[in-house]
C-alpha cells in the first residue's frame, strides 16, 4: 500500500480531481487517528469483537487511501 501522501500541488486540477485530493487527505488523518487509537488502553479495554471490527476499519480505510493514492498518481501533470 502506498503510506505516502501523493504529489497533491498540480496547478491545473479539474473539480472531481481536486475532490479526490481532498478525500484523500481527509482520509489520511481518520486513519492517522485510528492508527494512534489502537494501542491506547481504551482501545484495549474494548470487548474484543469490536477490536476486531475497528481493526478491519483500518485496514479498509489503508485500502482506500492506497486506491485514492494510486488514482491521484495516474492525474495528468
Amino acid at each position: 500500500m502506498i503510506n505516502a501522501a501523493p504529489n497533491q500541488e498540480r496547478t491545473h486540477m479539474a473539480p472531481h480531481q481536486q475532490r479526490v485530493v481532498d478525500e484523500h487527505a481527509e482520509l489520511r488523518i481518520k486513519l492517522d487517528k485510528l492508527t494512534v487509537f489502537m494501542p491506547t488502553p481504551v482501545f484495549l479495554g474494548l470487548p474484543s469483537d469490536e477490536q476486531e471490527r475497528l481493526r478491519d476499519q483500518h485496514h479498509y480505510m489503508a485500502c482506500y487511501l492506497d486506491v485514492l493514492a494510486r488514482r491521484i498518481a495516474a492525474f495528468p501533470a
